[in-house]
């Protein structure tokens, strides 16, 4: 009888981590590979690792480029930022822009003549939208407005069209025909001093705005989806936690990705088969995947934690593309 009983007993226990894992993939069916900014330094996960691609204070906002060959970044000084572009095989960075004025530091002319580039967004087409406050008036308080180039070239930079008269905005997301932009409008009222925080679509020929996004407290970090068809979002409810939800671009329903999560900065794998985010967990920020099909997302589970990890420069995700059949 205790053999049996002991027999029972093993088999339970081999049984156990069978179910515990049920639904889950582990790090190594994960495909890709996710960039994020920690310690003064670009990283990369890839099959259940992290890698130090740069090592370089200042900088923050990794994106991967549509071929996965090389990740645009920001590169913040003395009153200004740069996008530049970082070869991921090299690791050698390059400057795309040139922001910082040539004047004194500390003068007037030098505050009036330096930008900041800020929030980038690599679609698949190859647009590049950013935010900006570079003006035609140096120093005269330019608002952060949303800013395309086609690719990396500053001498294709343009700011984009816009019918409506919007405040300072951020978190910029292109879509992968980069035909629209999604982003944080901040719009402040004066009576109670709290900023309206609230998530926008633009239509990036027209230059017509549409919200997609609003709650109680606050909605923000868009993520447009490669297919174009949703839109993942952070909301924060009045008085509660923040969470991942997927907004409908169509119809702008939402369905919840987390509850109660602390989860914030969406990002889709570039095959749109993944969502990735980050939750806070013991004052320290882990990333989390949910796999997604046919619009909905599936259980979220721990991928990796990293101490140091820049919540507010998000995650950005690549896959390769499955090779062409002969």
């Amino acid at each position: 009888m205790r053999s049996r009983w002991l027999t029972l007993l093993i088999i339970a226990i081999a049984v156990v981590p069978l179910f515990q894992v049920k639904g889950r993939a582990a790090d190594t069916d994960v495909p890709g590979r996710i960039a994020f900014v920690r310690d003064g330094g670009i990283w990369v996960w890839e099959n259940g690792e992290t890698t130090r691609l740069l090592e370089q204070e200042g900088v923050s906002d990794a994106r991967w480029s549509p071929d996965g060959q090389a990740l645009l970044f920001v590169e913040s000084g003395n009153s200004y930022s740069d996008l530049a572009l970082l070869n991921a095989q090299t690791g050698v960075p390059t400057l795309i822009t040139n922001n910082q004025s040539d004047f004194e530091i500390g003068s007037l002319d030098y505050t009036r003549g330096s930008f900041w580039a800020l929030d980038p967004s690599w679609s698949a087409s190859g647009t590049i939208g950013y935010v900006s406050d570079e003006s035609d008036e140096p120093g005269a308080g330019a608002l952060f407005a949303l800013w395309l180039m086609d690719g990396p070239d500053e001498s294709s930079a343009y700011p984009a069209p816009l019918l409506a008269v919007e405040d300072s905005i951020d978190s910029v997301s292109l879509s992968g025909d980069g035909t629209v932009a999604a982003y944080v409008l901040r719009e402040p009222d004066f009576d109670t001093g709290i900023s309206d925080i609230s998530v926008w679509l633009r239509d990036l020929a027209t230059g017509e705005t549409f919200l997609a996004a609003q709650s109680g407290g606050e909605a923000f970090d868009p993520a447009i989806s490669p297919d174009g068809q949703s839109i993942a979002v952070a909301i924060r409810e009045a008085g509660g936690k923040t969470d991942v939800w997927l907004v409908d671009r169509a119809t702008l329903d939402r369905k919840r990705v987390t509850r109660e999560a602390e989860a914030l900065a969406p990002a889709w794998s570039s095959d749109g088969d993944w969502l990735t985010y980050l939750k806070l967990e013991d004052y320290q920020f882990e990333v989390w995947v949910a796999p997604v099909s046919d619009g909905d997302a599936g259980e979220p589970f721990k991928l990796f934690s990293a101490k140091g990890l820049d919540s507010r420069s998000g995650l950005s995700w690549f896959v390769a593309p499955e090779p062409a059949a002969d």
